[in-house]
């Protein structure tokens, strides 16, 4: 699975540059793999974000709405107010001992997991 954080900019430098190619140059990543995180985020979205035609890419209204979306997600985490990735804490042992699953919780934000 490819990192949606890494596609998200991949997406929106494509946007800004109208270039896979320039996308991929300014993210130091090859043109193959900035192809692949678009893919991905359309496949996960289940539907297009680009139009694409041998001379040019354009953005779809999906293409729009998604844009104007992760903008301004990409821009928390650039001032740090969102983490990239969640971070990963153990339970404590009380809730170790009634939850038969992994002890590990994701926390996304500055949210803690509710007590009980």
């Amino acid at each position: 699975m490819l990192d949606r954080v890494t596609g998200m900019q991949v997406f929106a430098r494509v946007a800004a540059l109208g270039s896979l190619s320039a996308a991929a140059r300014a993210l130091g990543m090859s043109q193959t793999m900035a192809t692949k995180h678009v893919a991905a985020m359309e496949e996960r979205l289940g539907v297009k974000l680009l139009h694409r035609t041998t001379r040019r890419i354009s953005l779809t209204e999906a293409g729009r709405n998604y844009l104007e979306a992760i903008e301004r997600i990409l821009i928390e985490i650039d001032d740090g107010r969102l983490p990239p990735r969640p971070r990963r804490l153990r339970c404590a042992e009380r809730c170790a001992s009634t939850h038969p699953w992994p002890k590990t919780v994701y926390l996304v934000g500055n949210r803690s997991p509710p007590t009980t």
